[in-house]
């Protein structure tokens, strides 16, 4: 929330009643993040990739934010940062990879 509003978490609690805190959580349930906008898009892309390539892969694959809900999320990212090629040609279903 304080990304989408420009605030530090400390300027929220310093200059956010309740009240007004309880409308923005509201709002972000009905409108979601712009990042997480551009996380369903590009996953959405990256499925579509992955079909054309000929994987199976579904939208929810490429949903990195839970992915990291699960346990041990921070040795996935760092094993998904070092990727190789062809480790990214297994992930989107590449026959050749």
């Amino acid at each position: 929330m304080a990304l989408e509003l420009g605030l530090t978490p400390r300027e929220i609690e310093e200059e956010m009643s309740i009240s007004e805190y309880k409308e923005w959580q509201m709002y972000f349930q009905d409108n979601p993040a712009q990042s997480d906008v551009n996380e369903i898009q590009m996953a959405q892309l990256m499925t579509m990739l992955s079909s054309y390539m000929g994987g199976k892969s579904g939208t929810h694959d490429f949903l990195v934010r839970a992915k990291f809900k699960i346990k041990g999320a921070m040795s996935k990212a760092r094993d998904i940062m070092s990727a190789t090629a062809d480790d990214i040609d297994k992930l989107l279903g590449n026959k050749n990879g």
